[in-house]
């Protein structure tokens, strides 16, 4: 059988996968429109909101996700998606953004100033502020919590976040001073996110004097809803905060929730997921957790709805280098992937292909990127020719006797899933065997950090350039969450530069010639940027999706449930 007929095989196997398939893995604010391009049917436009006071029904709201069941809110200790989720209801920061995705607007902290050079940051927190034990918010627990962020001893993943703060004071209560040792663009920005809210010096001092494990076995936050239960491989719940009293600006109700509470359900299986969210135990599906080409099935009804939103969400596919060591072997898996083809099958449309190391609409992009890696499957296949790698008569190159084969890893998602199988497809086409990895994806974030693979798929919701070229390519991130083993002076003094300069053309040309050097050495093929939808039952009110980091759910706080809907 030749190549172009298993290719076809292939590819007829993965539409009827998808046919048969039930749900998925893994801006602006939400809409119930499609974005173009989409294939969201005639999905009802969502009913504007009415007075949660006169609501209908049990106010516990009940989401699915694809996750097979963990849970760990020590923000400085985690990088899951699902925990931040979590720590967003149990916590708050000091800022955060406003529904365009952009704008910085209050939140434990009333107001701020920046000194002109960039070095000095006064925060002046909100004087009402508790934790869930009762005790009153100050400015030792700030200090406390940014020192612990960026202590070596911690050793987050996400320390690079306030790398640059030098000292911190509290002149009083109610004040803090970030003294910084640079001038960092991106500060505020990653004060938003669920790994910068605040934690209770006690609560965490008390957990490791009786040995526990703060984060798991316990948790003291200042949000809207209080850590009740977490049931292994079942559940996570948390309660209202009935004390509440200080949401950020962005929302409409400053107060205690309107819902009761919230439950998390853990349905790895996509028929049991899309079977309890049709029967109505389930409201929300998370991000990620229903196939695009499964979409319009589900609105027909007209019981649901999709609430879309546009985040900047690379989707890629991460070499490890001392795995994957030949360049001409990645270039050419950059120049024989065929990303429409990926879009519009995994994606339905509801996504755009990326061709660079960051999405083509965002404000930093590098134009040089366009046609980089022009889509060429027989300039690819002479690439690997000039590396010694042979077609053989059952349609692999050999190289001294050696196959061409390459791991590819994924998260628990059917969308990633399908993406390295469609990706398969499409590199027998260059005679490169890729295998696909199932054998690791119940445990794919604790396996990754040991470096041990040769690709994995990849995406991450991105608030700065740096969530992506300094996360996985500075030389202070190795070995993780710089995975790929990549180390370059140049790109560490450029990113350095890029955080500094006021000079917003320096700062692109620092970035340009970042993404450039990222496409010099073929560390990734983007494939993707995931334009998002979360479906949701119409009895689910007041919700507007959110580009954030937590998947496009927002705090609760405006949400509530209307059974005759």
């Amino acid at each position: 059988m030749n190549r172009q007929k298993i290719r076809k095989l292939v590819c007829l196997a993965l539409a009827f996968m998808m046919a048969l398939s039930l749900a998925a893995c893994g801006g602006g604010g939400g809409s119930s429109t499609p974005p173009a391009g989409s294939t969201g049917g005639d999905a009802p436009a969502s009913t504007p909101a009415g007075d949660p006071s006169e609501a209908k029904g049990a106010q516990d709201l009940v989401l699915a996700t694809y996750s097979d069941g963990h849970c760990y809110m020590d923000p400085h200790k985690t990088t899951s998606y699902f925990d931040y989720q979590v720590l967003n209801q149990t916590g708050d920061t000091l800022v955060t953004q406003d529904f365009d995705g952009a704008t910085i607007v209050p939140g434990l902290a009333d107001s701020w100033e920046v000194s002109d050079d960039g070095l000095t940051y006064t925060f002046h927190l909100k004087q009402n502020v508790k934790f869930h034990s009762g005790k009153a918010m100050t400015s030792a627990d700030v200090k406390y919590t940014y020192d612990r962020w960026g202590a070596e001893e911690t050793a987050s993943q996400t320390r690079s976040f306030v790398s640059r703060v030098d000292s911190i004071e509290c002149p009083d209560d109610y004040t803090v001073v970030f003294n910084m040792s640079q001038p960092d663009n991106n500060f505020l920005v990653n004060l938003t996110v669920p790994v910068a809210i605040i934690l209770n010096e006690d609560a965490v001092k008390a957990a490791e004097d009786a040995g526990q494990v703060y984060g798991t076995e316990s948790h003291d936050g200042t949000g809207p809803f209080i850590f009740e239960e977490f049931i292994q491989s079942d559940s996570v719940r948390l309660v209202r905060n009935d004390e509440y009293a200080w949401g950020p600006a962005c929302f409409e109700n400053k107060g205690a929730a309107h819902l009761d509470s919230i439950t998390w359900r853990f349905l790895p299986e996509p028929g049991t997921r899309l079977m309890e969210f049709r029967a109505g135990n389930v409201h929300i599906l998370g991000n990620g957790s229903l196939l695009a080409s499964e979409l319009e099935s589900v609105l027909a009804s007209g019981d649901f709805r999709a609430e879309y939103f546009n985040p900047p969400y690379p989707v890629f596919i991460q070499f490890q280098l001392d795995h994957v060591t030949d360049i001409n072997v990645r270039r050419a898996c950059n120049m024989a992937v065929d990303r429409e083809e990926i879009t519009n099958t995994v994606m339905a449309g509801i996504a755009d292909p990326m061709v660079g190391a960051l999405p083509s609409h965002y404000k930093w992009y590098w134009d040089g990127a366009d046609n980089y890696y022009p889509y060429d499957r027989e300039a690819a296949g002479q690439l690997l020719e000039d590396s010694g790698y042979k077609l053989e008569s059952d349609g692999f190159r050999y190289k001294d006797g050696e196959k061409l084969t390459i791991d590819i890893m994924f998260c628990s998602s059917d969308e990633d899933k399908m993406t390295a199988e469609l990706f398969q497809a499409q590199m027998l086409e260059i005679g490169v065997d890729i295998t696909v990895n199932t054998a690791m994806v119940s445990n794919f974030w604790s396996h990754i950090n040991t470096n041990e693979f040769d690709t994995l798929i990849m995406g991450l919701y991105i608030n700065s350039p740096e969530d992506m070229l300094y996360e996985y390519m500075s030389t202070n991130n190795l070995p993780f969450p710089n995975r790929q083993g990549f180390s370059d002076p140049e790109v560490d003094e450029l990113l350095g530069k890029a955080l500094s300069t006021a000079d917003e053309a320096e700062r692109q040309a620092c970035y340009d010639r970042v993404q450039e050097i990222a496409m010099e050495q073929a560390m990734w093929v983007p494939l993707y940027n995931r334009n998002s939808f979360i479906p949701v039952s119409n009895k689910v009110q007041g919700l507007r999706c959110h580009p954030t980091i937590v998947e496009g759910e927002p705090k609760m706080l405006d949400v509530y449930i209307d059974d005759t809907k």
